[in-house]
This record gives C-alpha cells, sequence and structure tokens, in this order.
C-alpha cells in the first residue's frame, strides 16, 4: 500500500511546536525556501506588552488619572507638594491645560469618566489637617467646577469607577479613623453621592473597574503594611468574594472599563514588598501573569481597557508614561523539518 508520502509526491512537514488554533480570520502561510510556517491571528491580551509614552509636564505621584490610552487626563497629585496642575493625553503628548480647585493627592484609582467629560473625589490634604477630604470636582473638558461632597471623607478610595454622572467610590482609608481601611461605598448619580453596599474587606489602594451596576475592586492594603490579593464583584446591590490575583498588591495602576475583564500592573508587591513590574489579567474567572512593565513603580496613575491601557507617573514624582497594547495581529513562525 502506498504511503501518503507516495501519493502527494512530496515530504510531510513536522511542525517544531503546536501552531495552536487558528480561530476566525486567521492566516497560515508557507515559505518553501525556509522551510517555515507563518501563523497570523488576531492579537489576543496575552500578546500584550508595554511600550514608552511621552512625559507627563509635572512628574507626581498619588494623581488621579481617567480616559483612554489616546485621550486622557491626569490631575492632582504630590511633587515637592500637593498640586492642582492638570495635563491632557493625546496619545503622544502632555499637555497643561486649566487647573483643579483644590490641591490635594488620591488615591490610585480616584477618578472616572473620559478625557472631556470626568470625576474625581476624594484625597490628601497633607500636610494640612484634617487631611481627609470630601471634595468632589467635574471636568467638561476646559475647566475644573465643585460639586457635592462625599458623605464620608477620606485620605482615597480604594478604587473608582464609572462616568462623570454615574460613578462608584470604593473603601479607602480614613485619618479620622486613625489611618485605617473601611469598608464604606458611596454611588454619584450626577448631583450627589448615596451610601450603598459595603466591600467585605477593608482596604484602600486598590483598583475599581467597571460601571455603577455592574464592577470589580482588585487588591490594595490595610495601613500599615498588609497587602491583599482580593477581588470583590459587584452586582449593583452586594459585593462577592471572587477569584483571588496571583500576587498581593497595592498602589499600583488598573484598567477601568469593564466589570468582565481587567488587568492590573506595577504598584507594591509581595510581602516583604518590593516596587514591581508585573502584569496580571483576569479573564471573568481567573488571573494570568502577562508581559512586565518597563520600570518599576508604585503610586501610579492607571486607566484604560484591558486591551488598551495607560499608566503615568508614580513614585518619586516620576514623569513617565507607559502604554500597554494589544496588537491586532499577532504572528508565530514555525519551523518544520
Amino acid at each position: 500500500m502506498a504511503d501518503l508520502k507516495e501519493i502527494r509526491g512530496t515530504r510531510i512537514e513536522k511542525l517544531d511546536s503546536d501552531p495552536t488554533t487558528l480561530g476566525y480570520n486567521s492566516q497560515l502561510f508557507y515559505n518553501s525556501v525556509s522551510g517555515t510556517f507563518k501563523v497570523n491571528k488576531p492579537g489576543t491580551v496575552a500578546d500584550g506588552t508595554w511600550s514608552t509614552g511621552g512625559s507627563l509636564n509635572t512628574g507626581r505621584q498619588s494623581l488621579f488619572l481617567f480616559g483612554t490610552q489616546t485621550a486622557a487626563i491626569a490631575s492632582h497629585g504630590y511633587s515637592t507638594a500637593n498640586t492642582v496642575a492638570t495635563e491632557s493625553y493625546n496619545g503622544t503628548a502632555w499637555t497643561s491645560v486649566n487647573n483643579a480647585n483644590n490641591a490635594r493627592n488620591a488615591a490610585v484609582r480616584g477618578g472616572a469618566g473620559t478625557s472631556t467629560a470626568g470625576l474625581v473625589a476624594s484625597g490628601d490634604n497633607f500636610p494640612s489637617s484634617p487631611r481627609d477630604t470630601a471634595f468632589t470636582e467635574s471636568w467638561d473638558g476646559t475647566n475644573w467646577t465643585e460639586v457635592s461632597d462625599l458623605n464620608t471623607g477620606r485620605l482615597g478610595f480604594g478604587g473608582m469607577c464609572g462616568s462623570q454622572t454615574a460613578a462608584l467610590g470604593i473603601a479607602g482609608h480614613r485619618e479620622a479613623t486613625g489611618f485605617t481601611a473601611i469598608t464604606n461605598v458611596e454611588q454619584w448619580n450626577g448631583s450627589s453621592w448615596t451610601e450603598v453596599g459595603d466591600v467585605n474587606t477593608a482596604r484602600t489602594h486598590g483598583n475599581g473597574s467597571g460601571t455603577t451596576s455592574s464592577a470589580l475592586f482588585a487588591g490594595g492594603h490595610t495601613p500599615p503594611s498588609t497587602n491583599y490579593e482580593n477581588l470583590e464583584s459587584w452586582n449593583g446591590t452586594s459585593w462577592t468574594e471572587t477569584t483571588d490575583m496571583n500576587q498581593k498588591r497595592r498602589l499600583g495602576g488598573g484598567s477601568s472599563d469593564s466589570s468582565s475583564s481587567m488587568i492590573v500592573f506595577a504598584g507594591y508587591t509581595g510581602q516583604p514588598e518590593s516596587v514591581s513590574t508585573t502584569t496580571e489579567y483576569w479573564d471573568g474567572s481567573s488571573w494570568t501573569e502577562l508581559n512586565d512593565s518597563s520600570t518599576s513603580v508604585g503610586n501610579e496613575g492607571g486607566t484604560g481597557s484591558s486591551s488598551s491601557a495607560l499608566m503615568a507617573g508614580g513614585n518619586s514624582s516620576k514623569t513617565a508614561t507607559e502604554e500597554w497594547t494589544v496588537p491586532e495581529i499577532s504572528t508565530k513562525t514555525l519551523t518544520a523539518s
């Protein structure tokens, strides 16, 4: 009986590794000269990488950051002192725009909305006392306006997400209670704040993502030194503990747009802790480590999505910006033998 090689009249190719499931819109090419296959397929989060973006004009840490990778606002924070400086990012460079009203530094996820319709709330009034603030400011793309204060002032939210007219401010910590973390959550309806269901684990300096009806709250810590890997999900009424992150993490950045997936990046990890470059992705059921950021940084701002995120600033008043991008096409070359 003839074998396949005799029927086909050519050698049978054997690949050096699994070519993976091609899926929809994928393409497979064979180079007969080099004896290699090239697989082109739509990029996934696992293919994402960090690259250097434009530097902030005012280096700072503990800043508010909201918007997208190509249209973001950085405001407030701590440089040599608390600042009201505000900058707009266009995907390439930062431009100084109109200052905010109240100088303060903030939780890492203390902003919500877009570059033309944003909201920030809470913050640390250091070195003044009391340090807890209840300030809320609204950004219209040109100017800041003071709006209704929080019910419970705090040094910063544990996380914040949503839009200018429908935001969720999650947990945080207070000077008034001895710099302890709290479970309190408040919801913004465009004109006022209302207390809603508390988180299960009190913590500050984590990351919030999603909307007022469906959100996530990841990581954080209780001062002075207990970091958490906890993830809690919000259904509009109550919080539920779900899959833990791989690393305990505080004062890192994160994506902000979804309750079905999120990435968290950099910050302070481990115990004893160190400034980190790690990036983790939650796909709705489990966490996976992804490509590291270029710079070890903590206390930075983070915003964007799991496929297109932005981080800026950080400890020691950094000016650095990094962009997380998932390519439209991922290419893999396999050798035939």
